[in-house]
């Protein structure tokens, strides 16, 4: 191999190993920041629901409003009381009967999970609801992340087509310059 080939293939290497570290950086970054703006969501609307709700005598939740979940459509929210039994779902999935994380449904702080639901990608919260002492109950709120994982497949595409077309015109360059130099 000549020097002029093996001085441009050096170059194109260093700059495709650089932009390979930068690319994957950089996927990691937006996603760790998608992620948490879905968790804060989660989080918020979870202390929306909590203010707006009373425990009775009992130790049962009464929900006295719910907030506008219509402008959120994209948040499920279960109550599951102390005896595993569903007593409030919100409107979007109402007919489903099963915990959102099965899992966590005991866990005795928040948890924020993954989970996969008939192909469908959630962000899930479980918060174990205390009042006196005593567990009330668990509250769920879940998210879809499909547009989430679109984005990161979208920006994972577009990382490597422009890593790939960097090195093609870095190759390009470099074998030009290193030929007049060489000359």
């Amino acid at each position: 191999m000549s020097l002029r080939a093996r001085l441009t293939l050096l170059y194109s290497s260093l700059l495709g190993g650089i932009l390979l570290l930068f690319g994957a950086l950089t996927y990691l970054l937006v996603g760790a920041f998608l992620l948490d703006q879905v968790d804060r969501s989660l989080s918020q609307t979870v202390r929306d629901i909590l203010d707006n709700s009373r425990v009775s005598s009992v130790g049962e939740l009464n929900v006295v409003t719910l907030p506008s979940l219509e402008l959120t459509a994209n948040v499920y929210v279960q109550y599951w009381d102390r005896n595993g039994r569903l007593q409030m779902a919100s409107p979007g999935i109402r007919e489903f009967d099963q915990p959102l994380d099965d899992a966590n449904l005991t866990s005795p702080r928040p948890v924020f999970t993954n989970v996969y639901i008939r192909t469908i990608h959630l962000r899930v919260l479980t918060v174990p609801l205390v009042a006196g002492g005593r567990p009330v109950g668990v509250l769920q709120a879940a998210t879809n992340l499909t547009i989430l994982d679109a984005i990161r497949r979208t920006l994972l595409g577009l990382l490597i087509f422009l890593t790939i077309a960097s090195m093609i015109l870095a190759a390009a360059a470099s074998w030009l310059s290193i030929g007049q130099a060489l000359a």
